[in-house]
């Protein structure tokens, strides 16, 4: 039996924002706290906001100091016990549909499913109702699968040794040199590049670094790739022309395409910092504090934006 947990969800602390960035993380995983102790803080556009947990127990969260969180996905978690061996059970709840499986974070009953479990279900048919659980987990889905039998024990046999691939998924636009800037970011942040889309027919049907090159520039190829759940965000390498770099982001977004932000791990971001998406940020920049960043930029190494700066949208 695993151990009981309360999930908090980040809340909306104002109306205008819908994301805020941890700016600081009060207590470690595995550490004990009480009801009113503030375990972390957010900061917002307009102010910073303390985060107190209902709840006594143990503190896990899955977010680290400067990591953006959008309302309504999981923020931290409190549970009665801490164990190790559940450590990855705890990540895999942060990982989960929020909207599907949490409906008060004070509801001890909301059901969460992790994605290793979800699989499973999905490959064997499975009644999700059958489950009294609060957290369904692989495990439990495989002890009812052994208790009651599985029509396909082969499939099942398949799913205990895939390898469960959660990172991220980026689509990159553009296979010039900048593309290995970019691939040095995403391999550094342990995400996972799926494909290259790029005009130019010689590069075209060839891979770097083992990223294919899909096909060219086009929008409706794109946007069939994402619907067809090809990758989960998209990210242009292209710095110039300006004119096209603009062109292919506003399309792409009128298109509801996802972007995301890739900043190198040796950049540095001041407190109090609003950045837009789209944006690449490559090793040591330095962005002062209170410093706000639009959309689709892309500032190159040793760049220096001081305190209180404003970089508008490309």
């Amino acid at each position: 039996m695993h151990n009981k947990f309360k999930v908090v969800v980040c809340e909306q602390l104002n109306v205008n924002d819908d994301s805020y960035k941890v700016i600081e993380l009060r207590f470690k995983n595995g550490e004990q706290v009480k009801k009113g102790d503030i375990v972390l803080c957010l900061d917002s556009s307009k102010a910073s906001y303390d985060v107190h947990t209902d709840f006594d127990g143990y503190f896990f969260t899955t977010f680290h100091i400067n990591d953006s969180i959008s309302t309504n996905q999981p923020l931290f978690l409190i549970t009665e016990q801490f164990s190790d061996q559940e450590v990855e059970i705890y990540s895999d709840v942060f990982k989960s549909s929020v909207k599907e499986n949490i409906t008060d974070e004070k509801n001890l009953t909301s059901t969460v499913i992790t994605e290793k479990a979800k699989k499973i279900i999905k490959e064997n048919n499975i009644d999700v109702s059958i489950f009294t659980e609060q957290l369904i987990t692989e495990q439990t889905v495989k002890d009812y699968l052994k208790k009651n039998g599985s029509n396909d024990r082969k499939g099942l046999i398949e799913l205990e040794n895939a390898n469960y691939d959660l990172r991220k998924r980026i689509a990159i636009i553009g296979a010039g040199q900048a593309l290995i800037q970019l691939l040095d970011i995403i391999f550094d942040c342990n995400l996972q590049p799926v494909c290259v889309y790029d005009d130019t027919p010689e590069k075209q049907n060839k891979s770097y670094f083992g990223v294919p090159v899909k096909n060219k520039i086009d929008f409706t190829i794109i946007k069939k790739d994402y619907e067809g759940n090809l990758f989960d965000f998209v990210i242009i390498s292209v710095g110039a022309p300006i004119s096209f770099r603009k062109r292919v982001y506003d399309s792409l977004t009128q298109l509801n395409i996802p972007f995301t932000n890739l900043i190198h791990p040796k950049a540095q971001i001041g407190f109090n910092c609003k950045i837009g998406t789209g944006n690449i940020i490559l090793p040591f920049v330095h962005i002062g504090p209170c410093s706000e960043i639009g959309n689709n930029n892309l500032i190159s190494a040793n760049c220096n934006l001081d305190h209180h700066n404003y970089l508008g949208n490309l």
